[in-house]
């Protein structure tokens, strides 16, 4: 098994251009997504992963970043602050971004460390969860490596990730977390040799 536990606090910048072989793709990334895939590329560095090498990831709550959401809001009430459907689509929606849409959807990281490492085996997100995580990746189809991680954004900005590569054989030795056990959390401890 391999580890990797990566942070960053919110006035760091997260060196993600680096890892990637299309840099153009980082405009579409969060704070979480960034950090992912830094964690990613320095844990398989040096490995040679097969295409259908299955990954589950634990994708981090989304209520800690903003993506310009409130002005959304704001520019969707009447006067009376009553939600108007065509002021959202008149005005709401042209404040937004289009790449916001990329930014909030909880595949996002999965997704784009796909692309980069070329992985097309089986693969599913979970939300915050050590155990439903772990429940994914003892299911694998595969007698091979597995790829399982973890990231999370929060509102001062830190971001962090862990990941791990590792075997049907050794998933199965991890003791059960303990219920509400973040991924993240279990991850980190696992590559810091607190979990047995």
């Amino acid at each position: 098994m391999k580890t990797c536990f990566v942070s960053y606090n919110g006035d760091e910048t997260i060196p993600v251009a680096r890892y990637l072989r299309n840099r153009k793709l980082r405009k579409y990334f969060s704070r979480e997504t960034s950090v992912a895939v830094v964690c990613a590329a320095q844990l398989l560095e040096g490995e040679s992963l097969h295409p259908q090498t299955p990954f589950y990831y634990a994708a981090g709550l989304l209520a800690f970043e903003e993506y310009g959401l409130p002005k959304l809001v704001e520019a969707s009430l009447t006067d009376e602050g009553r939600f108007s459907a065509q002021q959202f689509v008149e005005m709401g929606l042209a404040g937004i971004s289009p790449l916001t849409s990329f930014k909030c959807l909880q595949n996002m990281s999965l997704a784009f460390i796909s692309v980069e490492l070329g992985l097309t085996g089986d693969n599913a997100v979970v939300s915050v969860s050590a155990a439903s995580l772990l429940a994914h990746a003892r299911l694998a189809p595969t007698n091979s490596s597995v790829l399982i991680g973890a990231g999370k954004a929060d509102r001062d900005g830190y971001a962090a990730a862990s990941f791990a590569l590792t075997t049907g054989e050794e998933l199965i030795q991890f003791p059960t977390p303990a219920p509400g056990t973040t991924a993240l959390s279990f991850l980190r401890d696992l590559s810091m040799g607190a979990v047995p």
